[in-house]
């Protein structure tokens, strides 16, 4: 299993080819920064010409069945995994379901942690938070403000909110 980082700098050709010939390719897409935003990738044009309006192909990529993970690029953007869900969201990369996968199932895959974690499931490790709003009932602009109220790890409570 190899994974791509920094997907967005790949030709998406490139991308299908691997994903054509089963390589089991993971592709992982840090997705909290300023840059992910349409109106910031004007200033790449004169370095990659029209190749900037595809600058990160998520959709693309995930719509082609190949496996997507989100990330973070801390210390270049924001460590919180909300911002990036916020952000795919908002601007039409993957639905919420989608990007919840992402950040949980997806990236289980990618450590092949997949049996131990990364679900729900009994027999799984039971890490989990818990939010102060039920994120399939809020705009993509609020997922990021959603907040925190505890913390559980391996199944007890490492953190509460106060």
């Amino acid at each position: 299993m190899k994974l791509f980082r920094e997907v967005g700098q790949v030709k998406f050709s490139y991308v299908l080819a691997v994903y054509n010939f089963k390589l089991n390719v993971i592709a992982d897409f840090q997705m909290a920064g300023d840059f992910t935003h349409p109106q910031n990738h004007i200033w790449t044009e004169h370095r990659i010409g029209d190749r900037y309006k595809e600058i990160l192909p998520v959709k693309k990529i995930l719509d082609s069945g190949a496996h997507v993970t989100l990330s973070s690029d801390w210390d270049v953007s924001s460590l919180n995994p909300l911002v990036g869900i916020s952000n795919v969201v908002k601007f039409g990369h993957m639905n919420l379901k989608q990007a919840l996968k992402a950040y949980t199932i997806k990236g289980a895959y990618a450590l092949r942690q997949e049996k131990i974690t990364g679900t729900l499931e009994l027999g799984k490790v039971a890490d989990l938070i818990i939010l102060n709003k039920n994120l399939f009932n809020i705009s993509a602009d609020e997922l990021k403000s959603a907040v925190v109220i505890r913390t559980i790890l391996d199944g007890k409570t490492v953190y509460a909110k106060k």
